[in-house]
């Protein structure tokens, strides 16, 4: 979703991400009960969360290490996305990608009305959790007092990322992208308590054992995608897009300018937009898409 100087500013965030990805296996795309206990369910991100951590004892060398090799271990590519596509108009976009594309009609001064555009193809993995690793990361996080829920061990997450489209307004001021995509889909066993395995994940981040139990407790774990924002890095805010509910992330390292990352889903579709601006900025150039 963002370029390369972008994903340096972001890297705590991602670093957070991980940690929730591995220790509870929701966190991209959270699953919805079936009533069919016995088939796999397929379920979609309908709702952002941002939640405060800690990040300091996640930078350590024995921890970096561990998910280098769970990832290489645990995950396998079931579908690789190719290059990117240049794709020419909105028309075409929205033909290739099965929603009608939305892009800015209002822009911030210097960005030109029509962007470059590009398509990512289908993009999917699959997750089998090791209880090994489980346990390790635990140790080197110093969380081995948290209780680990039953049924991770041998789990296994089937994530498909659909098509995603980036539209990219160069200007002097920085890079803007608008990136959409219809909701990404995964795959599990339904026999997983989630408000649990939330617990456990909040809790590996740093989160005290209270608030991480009452946090547990108060988040729809059945649509609700957790974007872990790292204390001293990033700030956020909770947001108001054309009567969607959105997350704003603001890079607090950033000197000068700020630096901004709003992300929200409306009618199954998930946005996000990226660039040199402020809070209010991004929600307007988001709203005037509507």
């Amino acid at each position: 979703m963002t370029k390369q100087g972008a994903l340096r500013r972001w890297r705590p965030v991602w670093i957070g991400l991980v940690v929730l990805v591995i220790a509870s296996l929701f966190v991209f795309y959270p699953p919805l009960r079936t009533a069919a206990s016995d088939f796999l369910g397929v379920f979609r991100v309908r709702k952002f969360v941002a939640v405060p951590i800690n990040v300091a004892a996640l930078d350590n060398p024995t921890f970096e290490n561990l998910l280098q090799s769970a990832f290489s271990d645990q995950l396998t590519v079931t579908k690789e996305p190719g290059p990117a596509t240049p794709v020419a108009s909105p028309e075409d976009a929205s033909a290739a990608l099965g929603f009608a594309v939305r892009l800015p009609s209002a822009l911030p001064q210097g960005y030109p009305a029509q962007p470059s555009m590009s398509i990512q193809g289908e993009f999917g993995f699959r997750a089998r959790v090791n209880m090994d690793y489980v346990l390790a990361v635990r140790e080197a996080l110093g969380k081995t007092d948290v209780p680990i829920p039953p049924g991770l061990d041998g789990a296994v997450l089937d994530v498909t990322v659909p098509k995603i489209l980036a539209a990219n307004y160069a200007s002097e001021r920085g890079w803007l992208t608008v990136v959409q995509a219809m909701s990404p889909e995964v795959q599990l066993p339904p026999n997983l308590d989630l408000q649990q395995i939330g617990e456990f994940g909040l809790r590996l981040a740093g989160i005290p054992t209270a608030q991480a139990r009452a946090m547990a407790a108060a988040i729809d774990w059945t649509n609700t995608l957790i974007i872990p924002v790292p204390l001293g890095y990033a700030s956020y805010q909770e947001v108001t897009v054309a009567g969607a509910h959105g997350v704003f992330l603001a890079d607090s390292a950033t000197e000068g300018a700020q630096h901004g990352l709003l992300v929200f889903q409306k009618d199954g579709i998930v946005y996000g937009l990226e660039g040199p601006m402020s809070a209010q900025e991004l929600v307007g150039i988001a709203e005037s898409m509507f």
